[in-house]
């Protein structure tokens, strides 16, 4: 951790610290958080990472579940842009349900250890209301993409995480169908990595979840984010565009910044 992340960091657990003393309008974070704060108070969350979330959904009912849910069928595109390089780059790659419910916790074996000891596993429920201000629970609260560093997170159990989570929508009815998030280590603190959970949901943002088997392509008069853009198709043709994208995302990770 360089100096200024290091004073970024200590910035956000003095913040958090005045707010959960002296409740109020919190000061010294983004307004999304304080917000987000504001909402998990009033749920009961414990701030001080006391109480961990639990598991809301016993594994037998949770393989039938995830077999089931309309994600199922767009897990193996969402492997193959976000969830390789989590693993090769020492973070977690997770989905999770509308309500906040994880669904696949994959990643680096370490990684997971460690998200495990805050109970971040799947079947566990990660909703504000349950989790307070995180960045798989907050995107859904919000309905747009989201990132969470380190101390933003409400509860301190969290505070060694930094978090960027988009959500999923049916592009018919516009419903959330749920959230692809990536929890990590300073390297998620970056706009890269929250162009990773962008690129990586736009494909599922633009198909139908009852098609089956489905491929990224490339069509005309598609929308861009980030030099991207991709929608599902049952053809079978694809092109590498969220692939790329997100490859390129998760390369600019890992690059050395040298305006730190």
């Amino acid at each position: 951790m360089d100096a200024s992340t290091a004073a970024l960091d200590f910035a956000l657990r003095a913040a958090h610290e005045r707010f959960t003393t002296s409740p109020g309008m919190p000061s010294g974070v983004r307004d999304l958080v304080a917000e987000s704060w504001r909402r998990s108070a009033r749920c009961g969350v414990p701030a001080d990472g006391s109480v961990l979330p639990s598991l809301t959904t016993p594994a037998r009912d949770l393989r039938a579940y995830r077999h089931a849910h309309p994600l199922a069928v767009a897990l193996p595109m969402l492997r193959e842009v976000l969830g390789a390089g989590a693993t090769d780059d020492g973070h977690v790659f997770a989905v999770g349900d509308a309500d906040g419910t994880l669904l696949w916790v994959e990643g680096d074996t370490g990684a997971i250890a460690r998200a495990e000891r805050m109970h971040f596993a799947e079947g566990a429920g990660w909703s504000e209301r349950q989790a307070g201000t995180n960045a798989l629970g907050t995107p859904l609260a919000l309905g747009r993409a989201v990132q969470i560093v380190t101390g933003e997170h409400y509860s301190a159990a969290v505070h060694g995480w930094s978090c960027a989570a988009a959500p999923v929508r049916d592009p018919g009815t516009g419903r959330v169908l749920g959230v692809v998030d990536l929890p990590g280590g300073p390297t998620i603190a970056t706009p890269p990595a929250l162009a990773a959970v962008r690129a990586a949901a736009l494909p599922l943002r633009r198909r139908s979840p009852a098609h089956p088997r489905p491929r990224p392509v490339t069509p005309s008069g598609c929308g861009h984010w980030a030099g991207t853009a991709c929608c599902w198709s049952t053809t079978g043709a694809r092109t590498d565009s969220a692939h790329g994208t997100a490859r390129s995302c998760w390369r600019s990770l890992c690059r050395p910044r040298r305006d730190r």
